[in-house]
């Protein structure tokens, strides 16, 4: 151990030196006042001299400050009792007949600061537990509520059909209320019979499919078919497949009128059809020639196809002068051409619009885009409209038929879109 002496005006100030330079680990050895020596001394106040001793290995003061200062921080942070401060220990003042040999014990101050800093950590680390806790029960809800959910139907064969109609893109209470009636048999029955459950789900979607209306050319004066729909659906490839199945297998003679004069090389597309299936071609720019050119066509054709202009359903001018030219040919069979990749939504939007206008049978195209039936189904009910046919790519005429609503069912029932195709 090591003593060292701090002088001060009083006994605050000598201790604030030994707190300073030596820090809390010094021991405080005695504590006296002293005048100064000579002449002025007599007319001087006394010092005040604090001998103090000190480890020499001990130079941890400024941890032990840092350390004090942090858990007093930490316990107003956490509205805990803060003790007094050591540091701002004041002895008492007044003059000493004797040696002040019973020091403050700043150990003891120590020992309590140390105590407080345990109770403070003591407080974070059941926090801490605490939140883990939490967590691990919320870990435990979670897992609860993603539990895999008990299936809809015990039914095997009634869960295959519902998952393969929801697989196919129809909208799930279509799916419920086509199985609805299979599925009271296979729960009132032990053993259910698997044939009838099958029959029972097949009648249901042919029932919303209807069966079809198609081209037959059979009129004695002549069928007269118009197509219309929104631009980039196919109409004119759709009138070039279905010209060519009455030409090279119904053996009929078959006149075209185009009113698409909008689109850019429109007209030369069909013309090429025209000129390759050797068909009577008409062009006309405005809804006044069509009743002529129905006309002559007839003459010669037992089907006269016209092709309209693509109008969007969000255009009232254009669906106003689409209802100006059918109005012309009131005898006329009307088709809807619509893409199966359309949206949902927008396909009920457009038929709805066009329904404004006329009455028509259903087209569909790009089935080769999507692989599924839903759609077909799903508008079928919600419209109560026929689906006359149905397109798959842009080979002509091979990729057109008329609509097989049995194909379809099965399809939708589990078949899939590549045996739908070959059967």
């Amino acid at each position: 151990m090591k003593t060292v002496k701090f002088e001060g005006k009083t006994e605050q100030e000598a201790l604030e030196k030994v707190r300073d330079e030596l820090g809390l680990s010094a021991i405080v050895v005695s504590i006296k006042k002293q005048r100064k020596r000579g002449l002025l001394a007599l007319f001087s106040k006394p010092i005040v001299i604090v001998t103090a001793a000190f480890a020499e290995e001990e130079d941890n003061k400024d941890k032990v400050l840092k350390a004090a200062k942090k858990a007093a921080e930490s316990a107003a942070k956490q509205n805990l009792p803060v003790m007094p401060d050591i540091l701002d220990y004041k002895p008492p003042e007044g003059p000493f007949t004797v040696p002040y040999t019973q020091p403050p014990n700043f150990d003891e101050g120590k020992d309590i600061q140390i105590a407080h800093q345990k109770r403070t950590i003591q407080q974070l680390e059941d926090k801490i537990l605490a939140a883990e806790e939490r967590f691990a029960n919320l870990a435990v809800a979670a897992g609860e509520k993603i539990e895999e959910p008990k299936p809809k139907y015990t039914n095997d064969m009634i869960r295959m059909f519902y998952d393969s109609l929801i697989n196919q893109g129809v909208m799930p209470e279509l799916a419920e209320g086509i199985i609805e009636e299979a599925n009271l048999l296979a729960t009132n029955n032990t053993s259910p019979d698997i044939n009838l459950m099958v029959k029972i789900v097949y009648n249901k979607i042919m029932g919303i499919l209807n069966e079809p209306r198609i081209l037959v050319g059979n009129r004695e004066d002549g069928q007269v078919a118009i197509f219309m729909g929104p631009t980039g659906v196919g109409k004119t490839t759709t009138i070039a497949k279905l010209s060519s199945i009455l030409i090279l297998q119904e053996n009929k003679q078959v006149g075209l009128i185009t009113s698409d004069t909008y689109r850019i090389a429109a007209v030369d597309q069909i013309k090429t059809y025209a000129d390759i299936l050797g068909l009577e071609l008409r062009v006309i720019y405005d809804s006044e020639e069509i009743y002529k050119n129905v006309v002559q066509l007839k003459r010669n054709n037992e089907v006269v196809l016209i092709d309209t202009a693509g109008r969007s359903h969000n255009n009232k001018e254009n669906i106003k002068e689409l209802s100006g030219m059918l109005s012309k040919v009131p005898e006329s069979d009307r088709f809807l051409v619509l893409s199966v990749t359309t949206r949902e939504e927008d396909l009920l939007n457009i038929i709805k619009t066009y329904e404004t206008i006329s009455d028509f049978e259903l087209i569909f195209t790009k089935l080769d885009e999507t692989g599924s039936f839903g759609t077909l189904l799903n508008i079928c009910f919600l419209t109560g409209r026929h689906v006359s046919y149905v397109s798959f790519g842009q080979n002509v005429p091979e990729d057109i038929e008329v609509i097989k609503p049995d194909k379809i069912a099965k399809a939708l029932m589990g078949t899939g879109f590549d045996a739908w195709r070959e059967a």
